[in-house]
């Protein structure tokens, strides 16, 4: 087995080195050998065996090669190159996929679109409104849907109102949003890390195929994700800065309350990130009156929330979120579905939060999923340094540094583990800056001691997606 090099354990030439790479790639093609060997009839069509590939080597190759070529550049320079390459590559991303689908499905929406087109026809519908000179947009969409479903209706009906309701513009503006969320990310991690476990933070952000995937679909996920790192970066600003910028409060209450807009639970992650950042931060780096000051501006903006549907809608997930695991795992247990899916459980899926969910390489029809085999394949990856660096974090006694991070990081994740979504990448998204940051750092922390770890992490997680995969095929009788 070939050792790290030197230059690859130390944090002053922080990259992603090349054995990170090639084992990856290797545990990769192994994994589809060893599921082609029991199921070779069922294993994925080739056009998604192809997608997934691709990604896998592009993404890998290229994490390793720009994380060591961009080492040298000064900090003003990286940032105007992480924009701009971050916004090309998501251009182009979202171009390809507009016409790759409109080519498939005969529309430019994914297979099976379900929320993109409903999306698209309420957004319609609000521009025809908004032009009409009707401004309850909220009122009028409260008719039909909960609160935490309008937030993107409104801003697609707005856009559709200025483009004369153009798809392409709306997606174009998510490479924009993409791009700036980039910079923004590496802003927040140079603020609590440092500046080469920021670089290396941005440059996964800036290439990751999730991120870039759900930037060229009609759906919330781009505008979300950017809220509400807008929020936590700004009340990390507010709480670090040497002066309190009143225009920083007001953005941090606007950007965090309209989290309620677009998924209830997730904006009440957010505040409870900061108020528990403002509770355990040392009162060296914030003062009283700051914390007090931020406090008050968001637990008021919370009060006049809870005056309206957001509180029924919370008050309906905390009800439900005891059988809501068991009632999504079954909805699935039909002639179409997995008879097996009635094992799952929050036992079971519980551990598996920080590394899930996990790659689908056999034929299962599902079309979305099979196409992202490769990219649910990296989350697994990187999954191993996030786990590392909550670990260095927990022995270096630095948690109580990190609070708003890992305070929205366990949040978040007892959301996904109570709910029916464990194993679905979508809703795992709102963690990826923060999974990404606290991976950039425990890439930092290998020495030559924990390195070998990393070996038997993949035994462990490659032996799950074969079981997993297996899984799917036994119980749908496709052996």
């Amino acid at each position: 087995m070939r050792q790290l090099s030197e230059d690859s354990l130390n944090p002053d030439k922080l990259y992603f080195a090349r054995y990170y790479t090639n084992h990856a790639i290797r545990t990769y093609f192994v994994i589809l050998l060893i599921i082609a060997s029991f199921s070779v009839t069922n294993i994925s069509p080739p056009i998604w065996l192809i997608f997934s590939t691709c990604t896998v080597l592009l993404f890998f190759i290229f994490l390793n090669r720009i994380s060591m070529k961009w080492n040298r550049y000064s900090d003003a320079f990286f940032r105007k190159k992480l924009f701009r390459t971050a916004l090309i590559i998501r251009i182009i991303v979202i171009l390809g996929l507009y016409f790759f689908f409109d080519y498939m499905t005969g529309q430019p929406f994914e297979f099976d679109a379900g929320d993109s087109i409903f999306y698209d026809e309420t957004g319609q519908f609000m521009a025809d409104y908004i032009q009409s000179g009707k401004l309850n947009l909220f009122d009028e969409l409260q008719k039909y849907m909960v609160i935490s479903d309008t937030g993107f209706p409104v801003y697609l009906g707005a856009f559709y109102a200025i483009t004369f309701k153009s798809l392409i513009v709306v997606r174009l503006f998510n490479a924009f949003l993409g791009a700036w969320l980039c910079v923004m990310v590496y802003d927040f991690t140079k603020r609590n890390f440092n500046e080469q476990i920021a670089r290396l933070t941005a440059i996964m952000m800036m290439i990751l195929p999730a991120l870039l995937y759900y930037a060229g679909l009609h759906l919330k996920e781009t505008l979300m994700i950017f809220l509400l790192f807008a929020c936590l970066n700004l009340a990390d600003i507010i709480l670090k800065s040497k002066h309190v910028s009143y225009l920083h409060i007001v953005l941090l209450v606007i950007s965090g309350s309209s989290l309620f807009l677009f998924r209830t639970v997730l904006g009440a992650c957010a505040i409870f990130a900061i108020i528990s950042c403002i509770i355990f931060t040392s009162r060296r780096i914030t003062g009283m009156k700051r914390k007090f000051v931020i406090a008050f501006w968001l637990l008021g903006a919370f009060a006049a929330l809870m005056t309206t549907s957001v509180k029924q809608d919370l008050y309906t997930y905390i009800n439900e979120g005891s059988s809501n695991q068991e009632q999504k795992i079954s909805s699935v247990n039909n002639a179409q579905g997995n008879k097996l899916a009635k094992y799952g459980s929050k036992t079971l899926l519980f551990p598996l939060l920080i590394p899930a969910p996990f790659p689908t390489f056999v034929d299962t029809g599902q079309k979305n999923i099979m196409m992202l085999g490769g990219s649910i394949f990296i989350r697994n990856i990187y999954a191993f340094f996030v786990i590392l660096g909550l670990i260095m974090l927990y022995k270096k006694r630095l948690y109580k540094t990190h609070v708003l991070a890992i305070s929205f990081l366990l949040s978040y994740m007892v959301v996904l583990g109570f709910s029916g979504f464990v194993l679905s990448d979508r809703f795992h998204l709102p963690l990826v800056p923060v999974l990404l940051m606290l991976a950039a750092y425990g890439i930092s922390e290998v020495t030559k001691r924990n390195y070998r770890y990393f070996n038997l992490y993949l035994i462990l997680v490659g032996g799950i997606i074969i079981g997993w995969n297996w899984f799917k095929l036994a119980g749908r009788d496709l052996f």
